[in-house]
């Protein structure tokens, strides 16, 4: 039983690596959302002051300025959490392709240690991975094979 909830663990991608390139992406992702929206309101405010510091404005004008104020902020804000939950959805789909991986090939390397010469990897990619892992297949072959001598 315990062994069985061992390997399950395993299989799972290392959540610590996956959550640090996550942190990664969206401290990045943050930091590009504060300096846009800062900017771009900082520049919308002072165009609306200077347009309402014309005094011969009706007060329905005003309203109407004090609305370009708020629509556009409204509208980043609406983007920039679209954006966040785009930046959040890529980081774990890309973090799972990186590091989804590397759980099949530590487990192999762990069954060579302990003299399991019969395990073989099959990755579901075609990249350098793959070529690692047909080598760590031919690495358990030879042993098998030396090992049955």
């Amino acid at each position: 039983m315990a062994k069985d909830r061992r390997q399950r663990k395993n299989n799972i991608v290392r959540l610590g690596a996956q959550l640090r390139y996550f942190g990664y992406v969206n401290l990045v992702w943050t930091a590009i959302s504060i300096i846009v929206l800062c900017g771009s309101s900082y520049l919308l405010n002072d165009s609306v002051r200077s347009l309402a510091e014309i005094e011969n404005l009706s007060e329905e004008t005003r309203q109407s300025l004090a609305l370009l104020i708020r629509y556009p902020i409204y509208i980043a804000i609406t983007c920039l959490l679209v954006g966040g939950i785009f930046a959040f959805l890529h980081s774990l789909r890309f973090s799972h392709r990186v590091f989804g991986p590397l759980v099949p090939l530590q487990n192999m390397i762990k069954n060579l240690t302990e003299g399991d010469y019969t395990t073989r990897l099959s990755l579901r990619k075609d990249d350098e991975l793959q070529e690692l892992a047909n080598s760590m297949n031919k690495l358990a072959e030879t042993l098998e094979s030396k090992k049955s001598r």
